[in-house]
């Protein structure tokens, strides 16, 4: 039994890595499949998902475009065989045979990733947090990242068996995408009864719909647009919301300075020694070793001149005058 399951494992971690690489997807997640309800030994298991990986790496066309891959599962015991079958099969690092686009990396959840590989190629191990109830909530909100470079909004309301997925650009297959959305979902809480007995929102026929919405104008907006969505769903709920803000430049401009102010005010750092601009104790770009720092008057922050986009004569001048930061200004 356990000889014929065997190809058939693999046959399976083989197609998952086909169809994301055909959908470009920036990242997958394998759980140790076949070891829970149907029984296949754990070691074996981990054994030959890992291998399928590391022989499905090697083939791999140098233009290839790099995904992460996640090994996954919701018990210890489980992630532990994962990480050794890593660490015995994925042990040396530097196999020549992998294209430098293939590479590998195991990165053990309890220690940090001292060195950033030039590949965007990783293995990683995550224990799942604990369980929830979905039937404790009545919605959820989320953000869905596509291809690392645009975002839509996610909404499921439970008492309207509704799933929408909004892109806030022009998108004519918005109910598409939708209907889509609530497939998987339907697919997901379907799985959890299965696998771990979960009954929660298993009941719920989850449904695609649309929402009216303004539409992005520009292309670098999308995050402020589907950040605005959830605050205006959040505010309505339950009731639906009313989506009336405007999405020109100047108005996606003033929307995002009204957030980054309000990220600052919420911000918790030692304001005698980090930017109140980056929050760090050094600027995030590249510049000179010693850093300029400027004092606001009148709240006391502190912010590195280069955060500020302040030239030198600017900075000298600020300095000798009474200064106010852009939180004070208001």
């Amino acid at each position: 039994m356990i000889r014929m399951a065997k190809p058939l494992l693999k046959k399976a971690v083989v197609n998952l890595l086909k169809i994301a690489e055909q959908h470009n997807l920036c990242s997958v997640a394998i759980p140790a499949i076949s070891s829970g309800i149907f029984n296949f030994p754990l070691p074996l298991c981990a054994d030959v998902i890992v291998t399928t990986i590391k022989q499905y790496c090697k083939q791999k066309k140098a233009n290839s475009p790099p995904f992460k891959l996640h090994l996954v599962n919701n018990d210890n015991k489980t992630v532990r065989e994962m990480e050794r079958a890593c660490k015995k099969i994925l042990s040396c690092h530097e196999d020549k045979d992998m294209p430098p686009t293939a590479k590998v990396h195991l990165q053990p959840p309890d220690k940090a990733n001292t060195h950033e590989p030039t590949t965007m190629e990783k293995t990683e191990l995550h224990e799942e947090e604990e369980q929830v109830n979905f039937d404790s909530y009545k919605a959820i909100v989320s953000f869905v990242n596509i291809r690392n470079v645009h975002w839509q909004f996610l909404y499921l309301n439970a008492a309207e068996s509704s799933v929408y997925l909004v892109d806030p650009a022009t998108n004519s297959n918005e109910q598409g995408e939708s209907d889509n959305a609530a497939q998987r979902f339907r697919d997901y809480f379907k799985m959890r009864r299965i696998c771990h007995g979960k009954t929660d929102w298993v009941d719920i026929k989850l449904k695609g719909n649309v929402m009216h919405h303004p539409v992005q104008q520009d292309s670098n907006s999308c995050g402020v647009i589907v950040t605005m969505m959830a605050k205006a769903v959040m505010e309505a709920f339950p009731q639906p919301p009313r989506m009336t803000f405007g999405t020109t430049t100047d108005e996606m401009a003033v929307q995002r300075k009204h957030f980054a102010l309000q990220i600052l005010k919420a911000s918790v750092f030692n304001t005698e020694a980090n930017c109140a601009m980056c929050a760090a104790t050094k600027p995030p770009a590249p510049g000179p070793s010693f850093t300029d720092w400027i004092q606001c008057d009148s709240c006391c922050r502190w912010f590195h001149k280069q955060c500020l986009q302040m030239d030198t004569a600017e900075w000298q001048k600020m300095k000798n005058v009474d200064w106010k930061c852009i939180l004070c200004k208001k």
